[in-house]
């Protein structure tokens, strides 16, 4: 769908003034480049009269929000019988581990039942824990970082420290050391803190 757009007046203003200009309207208007045009109110006047105006026909398309169920899915995977992960602990469904024995099984229903109910848990630690302001995308991401992590683990973490003094770049930076498990680098860890950080940073 069309987003609802006002044509802004950028104004009066000079030649080499026009770019600053635009530019101020465009970040006003909060409506993507590529989706505007520049057109010229008066232009058999020597003032420089601007408005942006929407493109005919274009599209804003919203930024998807990526939830912790998404990156839980993605990354966990499914398992219907319970085996042992890399640190010899019963894994079941979409990574749990909690109240499972080797020789249970389940099925993709019942996983993602209790994916979701963890996720929800781990947003109102997430938001109950952490000090600063988040954006959705960065509870949805600390959501599967704790899950993945566990809540005792973010307790202790330089990544929740560095956010209750509201440095959310250095914070960012702290992902990508949990990459190790039993002494070593998996690479699916690497992969997961990147995804991690990239969507935390947007």
């Amino acid at each position: 769908m069309a987003k609802p757009f006002i044509n802004a007046l950028v104004g009066v203003i000079n030649t080499a003034n026009l770019c600053l200009a635009i530019t101020a309207a465009l970040l006003a208007s909060q409506i993507p480049h590529n989706t505007v045009r520049i057109v010229q109110a008066a232009p058999q006047t020597p003032l420089n009269v601007f408005y942006v105006a929407e493109r005919p026909n274009s599209v804003y398309e919203p930024k998807k929000l990526v939830t912790c169920l998404d990156l839980v899915t993605k990354f966990e995977g499914f398992r219907s019988k319970a085996y042992l992960d890399v640190r010899k602990i019963p894994t079941l469904g979409y990574g749990q581990t909690e109240g499972v024995k080797l020789g249970m099984v389940t099925s993709k229903s019942r996983a993602m039942n209790y994916a979701e109910k963890r996720c929800s848990e781990n947003r109102r630690f997430v938001r109950k824990t952490v000090l600063s302001s988040l954006t959705p995308q960065q509870v949805e991401t600390l959501s599967s970082f704790v899950y993945n992590c566990g809540q005792r683990a973010f307790l202790r973490s330089t990544l929740l420290k560095r956010l209750n003094a509201n440095r959310a770049e250095l914070a960012a930076q702290e992902f990508g050391k949990w990459v190790h498990c039993s002494g070593r680098i998996l690479a699916g860890l690497v992969g997961r803190r990147e995804t991690e950080r990239s969507l935390f940073e947007s």
